[in-house]
């Protein structure tokens, strides 16, 4: 017997790929990859111009602090030798020889004292060639008990030196909330012009003020 074979011819263009033998388009790829990486550069651009102008605006602020603080300091010191400068003329004016604790006297003025002594005030009078000087003070009971009032006022010359003193010569109780003026003559034993006062009540407490 005689084999017949048969033979079919295929059109090329009827040939079709199945899905699973299709490759993607180069081109289309290399467009995609570059398209993500002119993404990301942006990005790294825009990240970094950020930090650039929170960097710049961080040292501008520390600038202007540091130009506040340094001009606050230049017056602070500033001020600082001003004030030098007067304490330094005040020594120099004072007498190293006077106890600290001197106040300094002056005729006709009420001068705020201490304790139960409220204010002292010295007067001069002029009488026979000669000059006396007294005082008057306030005392004020503002304690809760009744106490005897015992003050002595001391005057010094203008080194410090005693030259006169003066015994309260009432001794009268005061009691709670009272109040009374007493006033003496000041013995002077050295007949010097007065400078300086002290006044020592009873407890031994220092009771003047520094004239203004």
């Amino acid at each position: 017997m005689t084999e017949t074979r048969i033979e079919t011819q295929v059109d090329p263009g009827d040939v079709r790929m199945r899905p699973d033998e299709l490759r993607p388009e180069k081109p289309r790829h290399r467009w995609e990859h570059a398209h993500h990486a002119g993404k990301r550069r942006r990005s790294q651009r825009l990240l970094l111009a950020i930090a650039l102008v929170v960097t710049v605006a961080v040292l501008f602020a520390v600038s202007i602090f540091s130009i506040i603080r340094i001009s606050s300091l230049a017056s602070r010191n500033s001020s600082l030798r001003t004030e030098l400068s007067e304490v330094k003329l005040q020594l120099a004016n004072t007498d190293p020889s006077r106890p600290p604790y001197l106040k300094e006297l002056t005729p006709d003025k009420v001068m705020a004292l201490g304790g139960y002594v409220k204010d002292i005030v010295f007067t001069v009078q002029h009488q026979n060639g000669g000059t006396q000087y007294d005082y008057r003070l306030t005392m004020e009971n503002k304690s809760g008990s009744t106490l005897r009032p015992d003050v002595r006022v001391f005057i010094f010359d203008h080194k410090g030196m005693p030259i006169g003193v003066a015994d309260m010569p009432d001794h009268t109780d005061l009691a709670s909330g009272q109040s009374r003026a007493a006033m003496a003559a000041i013995d002077r034993f050295i007949d010097e012009e007065p400078r300086y006062f002290y006044v020592s009540t009873r407890d031994q407490q220092k009771a003047g003020v520094e004239s203004k």
